[in-house]
Formats: C-alpha cells, sequence, structure tokens
C-alpha cells in the first residue's frame, strides 16, 4: 500500500471518529433531556436573519434559537453584529440570554433538541427589561471563589513544611 492510500485510510478513520462522538454527545443530550423542559442561562455566539445562535455553558451546548416573528419582525445590521426586533429589544454577541431546554417528538420516533427563547437576561438592551436588569445586577454582589483541587492542595502544604 501506498503513501496515500495509508493517509485516505487514517483520514477516513478520523472522519469517522469525529462523526461517531458528535453523535454520542447528541444521543446522551436527547436522553439527558427527553423527560425536562429546563431554564438555563446561554450565550450568543452567531446572529442570523431569523434567530440565533446560543451557546449553553453549563451543558456545552451550541445550537440555533428560531425567533418567531409574530408581529414584530427581525432585521440584521450591516456588520452583522446586532439584531434588532420591531419593538426594540436588540441582540448583539456575547450577550445573555435564558433558553428552556426540551426535546421535541418528530414523526417515525425522531426527536430533536429544541431551545427557545425563555427571556432576555440582564446585559440585552430591551425596554422593559433594561431599568430592572440594572436593579438586579446591583443587589447581587459578585462572589469570587476558586476552586483548589486536590493535588493543588497538597503542593502548598509541602511547600509550608
Amino acid at each position: 500500500a501506498g503513501v496515500t492510500d495509508v493517509a485516505f485510510n487514517l483520514n477516513h478513520r478520523h472522519r469517522m471518529a469525529q462523526f461517531a462522538g458528535r453523535a454520542s454527545v447528541e444521543l446522551h443530550s436527547h436522553v439527558f433531556f427527553r423527560s425536562k423542559s429546563l431554564e438555563e442561562e446561554a450565550y450568543v455566539m452567531r446572529l442570523r436573519k431569523n434567530g440565533i445562535v446560543v451557546l449553553v455553558p453549563k451543558y456545552g451546548l451550541e445550537a440555533p434559537v428560531f425567533l418567531k416573528g409574530g408581529v414584530q419582525t427581525f432585521t440584521l445590521s450591516e456588520d452583522g453584529m446586532v439584531l434588532a426586533s420591531s419593538e426594540g429589544s436588540k441582540f448583539s454577541v456575547l450577550d445573555k440570554v435564558r433558553v428552556r431546554i426540551s426535546v421535541e417528538e418528530k414523526g417515525n420516533h425522531r426527536t430533536a433538541l429544541k431551545l427557545e427563547l425563555a427571556s432576555l437576561a440582564d446585559s440585552v438592551s430591551s425596554p422593559a427589561s433594561s431599568q430592572t436588569s440594572q436593579v438586579k445586577s446591583k443587589s447581587r454582589p459578585r462572589e469570587e471563589t476558586v476552586d483548589e483541587s486536590p493535588a493543588s492542595k497538597t503542593k502548598k502544604k509541602a511547600k509550608k513544611t
């Protein structure tokens, strides 16, 4: 076998391993959220004309949230950094939002992970929530905690003796 055949085989195996890993993560996410509907904090990663892509750090999920137009319409700025609604709410990259995570049953026993916008969080500027978000941030003191691993604690003890 030539070098190109070996390289092709390695690349193929690597690609298939990546697909298997992604499918495993998707399966376990569906199993975890199957009987639950949770509301979690998320960060806006990308903006699209019909929605936003959010990252839920608690679960490591990155998924689209489609915004339902209804009465309001959404417009994406020319530079693609701000998505504004006709009612005054705005989304920009790295804004905090609250999303509801659930599993949606589709036909033929198929399921899909569904993320919906639950509410706007502190950093999103919205006419209704801008005043209350400032009050919330002032009333919550920021707590900084450092979680030390057992290994670092033993190193510190060794240095003291």
